[in-house]
């Protein structure tokens, strides 16, 4: 199915009329929902309830040609995809922008496969709460190089960057949890910046401590003023963009690469700190 926005003078679709629920009832959990964003105005799809759930649903959020909005009617501290981290999520979760035509997300998103991709480098997604692949999950970065920004604690689970140079911001006293590889398909390849605006957190979201954290991604910086945490595994460039920013490693943290070689994205180095607890 394919929702697009000849809707309401107001560019806004209102979908699941009166709790009505869309459900993805097939065997194999691989049904389609495609909300594409194709008027010449800014375009809202507003959702009663949520969209996918019990392992089934892809969901296509498409603002490639116009930027758009989707939208949990009962605010964004609630559901848009998926219930919940578990059986509750959709099978997928694609978000396809363009630069220039941001994708804004005001909704809670529990998805066990997440998609971004950019139809060009620049391409902006925008997630208004949680984003959570649950503890099997995962992240991909497909076609070009987007920016993802998010505004609460979430976890992308295992994450390829796809050899493209993408960027996660994470905001202050935040934490991003998940296991993130520049270029699964060459190991070799190194790409994605993960960048923490003040006080933050890196975690892995694999039980398996001989995980790495990061793998061969371009770099973690810490841009602000404030203390960036990290554990476990590293390959990656620390880069400090404050006098203010800290990277604090824990107890036998290690990190595989150089500090502050190259300008943080869309600023500059600066002599901030590293410490280090026990056998860091």
């Amino acid at each position: 199915f394919i929702f697009n926005t000849d809707a309401t003078v107001g560019n806004a679709l209102n979908l699941q009329a009166g709790g009505a629920t869309i459900n993805f009832n097939g065997t194999d959990g691989t049904g389609r929902l495609v909300l594409l964003s194709k008027n010449g105005a800014a375009t809202d799809f507003n959702i009663t309830g949520s969209l996918g759930g019990d392992l089934k649903g892809i969901i296509e959020f498409n603002t490639v040609a116009v930027v758009g909005q989707l939208i949990a009617n009962a605010g964004p501290a609630n559901a848009v995809i998926g219930t919940n981290n578990g059986a509750g999520r959709a099978a997928g979760f694609v978000v396809s922008v363009d630069n220039g035509n941001a994708a804004t997300i005001a909704g809670q998103v529990y998805a066990k496969d997440m998609v971004i991709q950019s139809a060009n480098a620049g391409g902006q997604v925008n997630f208004g709460h949680i984003v959570d692949v649950g503890t099997d999950g995962t992240t991909a970065f497909k076609t070009a190089a987007s920016k993802v920004a998010i505004t609460q604690n979430s976890n992308f689970g295992t994450t390829d960057f796809g050899n493209l140079a993408a960027q996660i911001t994470v905001p202050d006293t935040m934490t991003l949890t998940g296991n993130f590889t520049g270029d699964a398909s060459n190991p070799g390849n190194t790409a994605g910046v993960i960048t923490f605006a003040a006080n933050g957190t890196l975690a892995s979201a694999s039980a398996d401590a001989n995980v790495a954290v990061t793998n061969n991604i371009t770099a973690i910086e810490a841009s602000g003023v404030g203390v960036v945490q990290l554990s476990g595994t590293h390959t990656a460039e620390l880069r400090l963009g404050n006098a203010g920013s800290v990277f604090k490693l824990a107890d036998g943290t290690v990190i595989n690469g150089k500090v502050n070689q190259t300008a943080v994205v869309g600023g500059a180095l600066a002599a901030g700190a590293i410490t280090l607890d026990g056998s860091a």
